[in-house]
This record gives C-alpha cells, sequence and structure tokens, in this order.
C-alpha cells in the first residue's frame, strides 16, 4: 500500500530537516497541503457519488478551475461543511500557515537575491508544527459529518 502523496511530502520534509536540508523542506510544506486538500475534495465528491472524472470537474468548477489550496480552504470546505478553513475557528491557523507559504515563496521565487538565507531548523520546526496542524485542521472539517447517519440508516 502507498501513502497518499501528501504524507510522503511530509515525510520528505521530516527527512529534510533531519539532514540539516532546511532549504528544500519548506516547499515540501506547502506542496503537501497542496496536494492533502485536492485530494480530500476529490474523495468527497467521490463520495457523493461521482467517478473519478466527474469529481475532479466538481472541484475544477469550485472556482473556474483555478483549483488550489485557498479555493478549497474557502469555497469547498464550506460546501462540505459550512465552515471555511480560512475564516471559520481555524481561521488564525490558516493566517499563520502563511507563514509557510510566505517562506517557501521567498526560497522558490529568488531568482534576485544572489544569496538565499538558510532559514533556522527551529522555525522550519514551527512550520513544519504549523502545517501539521492545517491538515489535522482540514480533516476536521473534512469529517463528512453525514457520513456514518447515511449510511448505516
Amino acid at each position: 500500500m502507498t501513502n497518499p502523496t501528501w504524507v510522503d511530502l511530509l515525510v520528505d520534509a521530516q527527512h529534510a530537516i533531519q539532514e540539516d536540508n532546511l532549504l528544500a523542506a519548506v516547499p515540501l510544506l506547502r506542496s503537501a497541503v497542496d496536494n492533502c486538500l485536492i485530494r480530500q475534495m476529490i474523495i468527497y465528491y467521490r463520495w457523493e457519488g461521482h467517478d473519478l472524472d466527474s469529481a475532479i470537474d466538481e472541484a475544477n468548477d469550485l472556482e473556474k478551475g483555478h483549483l488550489n489550496r485557498y479555493t478549497i480552504a474557502k469555497h469547498g470546505l464550506e460546501e462540505v461543511s459550512n465552515t471555511r478553513l480560512t475564516s471559520g475557528p481555524y481561521a488564525q491557523l490558516w493566517d499563520d500557515f502563511d507563514d509557510v507559504v510566505q517562506q517557501r515563496d521567498s526560497i522558490i521565487h529568488c531568482e534576485t537575491d544572489p544569496y538565499l538565507e538558510e532559514p533556522e531548523e527551529a522555525d522550519v520546526i514551527k512550520l513544519f508544527n504549523t502545517t501539521v496542524a492545517v491538515l489535522v485542521a482540514a480533516y476536521d472539517l473534512f469529517e463528512f459529518s453525514g457520513a456514518i447517519e447515511t449510511h448505516n440508516g
């Protein structure tokens, strides 16, 4: 059995931190959240009865084909649970996750900077912990709360 991609990305980020390759760890964290949210949205539509292609189309329709973590955190989770990750009970955590996004962007889009400063290990560990907390929050909202009642009669 293989892991979902987002799990492998987190494991790779953990290994990068352990190997003191901190610049490599941060982009993996944002990618893990992107992958997890998109995957869970498609799983939700599959649970709703769509085939894979239709589930992907439904997810893409959330915001005119611009499927990304923000679209799902805002519109997708509101559809699933009537709560947004961006402004609901996890809004502060979502705001904290912006540190991961900003750090990742400074690494990926550094073409104008001749020297890219290595982040501090404690900072990257904090970003890792924030990422895991966002994933847990998303799973809380992706609960499919009616699933047990619906499938058990």
